[in-house]
């Protein structure tokens, strides 16, 4: 199981959460008959909440828990520098969504790459055994 969540000590009601928050808003296509549904719900939960949890369920047990955020900085980062400079995948992008959404999620791809790298999120990796 994977999952991104706020830095420890990030208060929920503050201008920091609000900042990570923004990639996970839903967004829609230029058609708006596809919605794109993104939730920041997650980062509303911390590690320590989900190990409890997992932990309490006798049917698996944690084998581990391992940070990924450099892992998954990188990755969105790949993605998004294929959307820019890859010019089939580009062409393909902005054919099917437009102009305006393949700005918008080379943003959000960005943005939440950033969050990673500074630390202000954390992606988790939990791997659960049965």
């Amino acid at each position: 199981m994977e999952f991104s969540a706020l830095a420890p000590g990030t208060n929920l009601l503050g201008q920091t959460a609000i900042i990570c928050s923004l990639p996970f808003q839903s967004t829609f296509s230029r058609k708006r008959e596809i919605a794109s549904y993104r939730t920041a719900t997650p980062l509303l939960v911390s590690l320590q909440s989900v190990v409890a949890l997992t932990s309490n369920d006798e049917s698996c047990t944690i084998e581990s828990v391992k940070n990924v955020s450099r892992q998954r900085a990188e990755h969105l980062y790949q993605i998004e520098q294929q959307l820019t400079d890859d010019r089939k995948a580009r062409r393909e992008a902005v054919n099917g969504e437009g102009i305006y959404r393949w700005r918008e999620k080379r943003l959000i791809l960005g943005w939440e790459a950033g969050l990673l790298t500074a630390g202000l999120l954390i992606r988790w990796r939990i791997l659960l055994k049965k």
